[in-house]
C-alpha cells in the first residue's frame, strides 16, 4: 500500500500558483459568493444584470472587461440554480458556489 501511494504522490504535479492568480480568482470567489446571496434573497436576475452592466469597463484594460464578463457568466450560473427557503440550504449553496468559481479560476491558471 505504501508503495501505491509513493508511486500516485510522484505522479501528482506540483502546482504553483501565483499571488495574482490567488488575487484574481478570491476577487472572482468574492462576486460568486455575492451573486449567490442575491440569488438566494430573491432578488431579480435582471436587476442583478442591471447592476453588473452599470458598470463600465475601461476597453483599454482587458482584465476590467473580463471581470464584467465573468460576473454576467456567475449571474446566468447562480439562477441555474434553486432558491432555498432554510437558511441552512442558502447558506450551503451560497458556500458551494463560491467554492466552484475559486475552484475553477484556479485551475484556469494552471493549463
Amino acid at each position: 500500500m505504501f508503495k501505491v501511494a509513493i508511486v500516485v504522490a510522484s505522479l501528482v504535479q506540483p502546482v504553483t500558483l501565483s499571488k495574482q492568480a490567488l488575487t484574481i480568482c478570491g476577487s472572482a470567489a468574492q462576486s460568486a459568493e455575492t451573486t449567490m446571496k442575491l440569488r438566494q434573497m430573491g432578488i431579480s436576475l435582471v436587476k442583478v444584470m442591471e447592476a453588473i452592466n452599470r458598470t463600465t469597463p475601461d476597453p483599454n484594460k482587458p482584465g476590467e472587461v473580463a471581470a464584467v464578463e465573468n460576473q454576467q457568466r456567475q449571474a446566468l450560473a447562480a439562477y441555474d440554480h434553486p432558491r432555498y427557503e432554510t437558511e441552512d440550504m442558502q447558506q450551503k449553496t451560497i458556500a458551494d458556489f463560491r467554492d466552484e468559481e475559486y475552484r475553477v479560476c484556479l485551475e484556469a491558471f494552471t493549463k
